[in-house]
């Protein structure tokens, strides 16, 4: 008797293969889905996604992304973010906000975590009357004003505004006096522009009158005050202030430690001379230059409001050249960053390379001050006062602070900004919180 075999239909049979086909076309797309992987359109290719990491200080700032509000606030990670430019804007009630655009990268993170957030208030005026300079210590602790009384009078104040000591000068102090304090910030060196000549040395604690210095070039070694007349080497006793004076060697202009300034018989030029090889010399540029500071691999000189940095690592040294007043200085990681004003313009200055331009307008710059994380300056026109972030991805980042009818001198402190000048009519000192 013969046994009957059943079949099973065509389409049972075919369906687990349909399944099984399906399961390889699918699983691949799948995986590589959920490891970050898009097909760009624009690209015609699939390629990674991208991770964006967000963040600001204060915290807590509303994130949107191409026009679109996302889920999460600062700070936050976003980690399957589709390759090429997005704009990312973040803002706090209160708060200025913030936006730029940022190339993402494939199987790359960008980052935009150092964006700080400036309150969005109002000037207030702290004190009236004019005022011929505002300038804050480098550990931003103290501010120094002087006012344009005659003679003219120095105020020292705290953070809080509080007064820590009044002194006056027994003369008139001019309009653009340039200040440099000292590393323990307790002295401050007041330079007159060039011509007046006038230099004077200033005990912010009061333990000693201001004192007008010999005519010179000066500059702060280490807790020392050393200066040259071209003919002798000043060094100024800070207990007292009293003036040593001991004579270059001929054709010596200036001396620091390992190396000299001379100057080339039948030339006048100024050759740098390493003390480690005397009978090799450098031929500056034409100028009266001047030693200002020491670095790790670099030397500093100055002539007015130009500068130059010499690499003391390279036979020759080369330098790298810049101009401008109002030098601010920010150290991180073992390397100075300086603040340059030239006019209509600032400029930022490692010396270790060619300065670079970051803002350039029609109005003369008042003042410009590093804030303290080091990512961002604020600075005043004759009108107004900003924030800008020295990001320069999509460009630098520009807030707009505040607006006066006109301002004559600035500073900066970690929280707040100090304004010299009139608004709505009313002349004095102005404080702005930015934190």
């Amino acid at each position: 008797m013969s046994q009957r075999v059943t079949v099973a239909p065509f389409h049972r049979r075919i369906l687990p293969w349909i399944f099984i086909v399906v399961f390889l076309a699918v699983a691949p797309a799948v995986v590589f889905y959920t490891a970050g992987y898009r097909y760009n359109s624009k690209k015609g290719k699939v390629e990674r996604n991208g991770t964006v990491i967000l963040d600001t200080v204060p915290t807590g700032a509303t994130i949107t992304i191409d026009g679109q509000p996302f889920t999460s606030k600062s700070p936050v990670t976003i980690q399957d973010m589709a390759p090429g430019l997005h704009r990312f804007s973040m803002e706090r009630d209160g708060y200025h906000p913030w936006g730029k655009s940022l190339d993402v990268r494939s199987e790359l993170v960008t980052f935009a975590n150092n964006v700080w957030l400036w309150l969005d208030a109002q000037p207030f005026l702290k004190s009236p009357g004019d005022t011929l300079l505002l300038s804050s210590s480098p550990d931003h602790k103290t501010v120094l004003q002087l006012t344009a009384a005659t003679p003219t009078q120095a105020i020292v104040m705290d953070v809080s505004g509080a007064a820590l000591a009044t002194f006056s000068f027994g003369k008139n102090i001019v309009r653009g006096t340039q200040t440099f304090w000292s590393p323990n910030n307790r002295y401050v060196l007041l330079e007159a522009p060039a011509t007046t000549g006038t230099t004077w040395l200033v005990d912010i604690r009061a333990a000693h009158a201001p004192q007008e210095l010999p005519a010179g070039n000066y500059r702060w070694e280490g807790s020392e005050l050393v200066g040259t007349d071209g003919i002798s080497r000043l060094t100024i006793s800070l207990s007292d202030f009293a003036v040593t004076t001991a004579i270059l060697p001929p054709h010596t202009t200036d001396t620091i430690s390992g190396a000299t300034l001379q100057t080339a018989p039948g030339t006048g030029r100024v050759v740098y001379v390493a003390n480690s090889d005397p009978t090799q010399g450098y031929v500056l540029p034409s100028g009266d230059w001047h030693f200002w500071a020491t670095e790790k691999n670099s030397v500093v000189l100055r002539d007015a409001s130009r500068w130059l940095s010499l690499s003391t690592k390279t036979t020759p040294p080369q330098y790298r050249a810049a101009s401008g007043d109002m030098l601010r200085a920010f150290t991180t990681s073992g390397l100075t960053h300086n603040l340059l004003v030239n006019g209509t313009e600032i400029w930022t200055w490692d010396t270790v390379s060619d300065p670079q331009l970051i803002y350039r307008q029609s109005e003369p710059i008042v003042g410009a001050e590093w804030h303290t994380a080091g990512y961002d300056i604020f600075f005043a026109t004759a009108h107004d006062v900003y924030a800008l972030n020295l990001d320069a991805r999509d460009g630098y980042f520009l807030t707009p602070l505040a607006h006066f009818d006109q301002i004559t001198n600035f500073t900066a402190l970690p929280k707040q900004l100090y304004i010299g000048g009139t608004k709505d009519g009313q002349t004095g000192i102005w404080t702005l919180d930015v934190q």
